[in-house]
């Protein structure tokens, strides 16, 4: 009996351990909205009339005039902005029509690859432009010249 007696409060021990402890867990977030983002529609792009000496030089720019608007931007997402053109190839954008030049794309200055994505912060105009340069390997055949791209915004 005396033995009983003794293992008795050892196992009672666990169970008043474990109905005395309990914690209190705090929960905190921020929830937010996505991010949505619009591109203005550019005007077209004119060159107008055209010299070839003015494609050799590469004297030729023209700006494209398209603003990036976004709405409820939130840390979590980030805004890419992407060029395309069928038949482009690093920032070349192939022409039709006239033989001998293409045009290439630059961003703030400095060539744009078509096809690589850039991460914007800030909304406003993206700062792209056209300059026509000569084609390599290809003599010039004047005449009228259209080209088109496509930009595109997605919110990651």
């Amino acid at each position: 009996m005396r033995n009983a007696l003794i293992v008795l409060p050892f196992l009672a021990m666990p169970l008043t351990a474990l109905a005395n402890t309990s914690v209190v867990v705090n929960v905190t977030g921020h929830l937010y909205a996505p991010t949505t983002c619009s591109l203005t529609t550019p005007p077209t792009v004119v060159f107008g009339d055209v010299l070839t000496t003015d494609v050799d030089k590469g004297d030729r720019v023209q700006p494209i005039e398209i603003t990036l608007s976004c709405q409820d931007r939130n840390p979590l997402q980030s805004v890419m902005v992407q060029v395309d053109a069928s038949g482009g190839s690093g920032n070349l954008i192939p022409v039709s029509g006239a033989k001998g030049l293409e045009l290439a794309l630059k961003k703030d200055g400095s060539d744009q690859n078509l096809g690589t994505p850039v991460k914007l912060d800030t909304d406003g105009p993206l700062n792209l432009s056209l300059t026509l340069v000569k084609k390599a390997s290809e003599a010039y055949d004047a005449g009228a010249f259209t080209a088109t791209a496509t930009v595109t915004v997605d919110v990651v």
